[in-house]
Parts: C-alpha cells; sequence; structure tokens
C-alpha cells in the first residue's frame, strides 16, 4: 500500500513540473 500511495503522489508532481516547465517554453 505505502508503494502504490508514493506512486500516486509521485506522479502529480512530475506531470506538474513538465506543465511548468512546458509553459515556460511555450511562453518564452
Amino acid at each position: 500500500m505505502e508503494q502504490i500511495e508514493d506512486g500516486e503522489s509521485y506522479l502529480p508532481e512530475v506531470v506538474g513540473e513538465q506543465i511548468l516547465a512546458t509553459s515556460l517554453i511555450f511562453l518564452m
């Protein structure tokens, strides 16, 4: 259960970083 929770909590962080990076590049 702990591994699944860690994975679910880790994915949003990675996706969020990718969205922020893409947004910054798009604005540039």
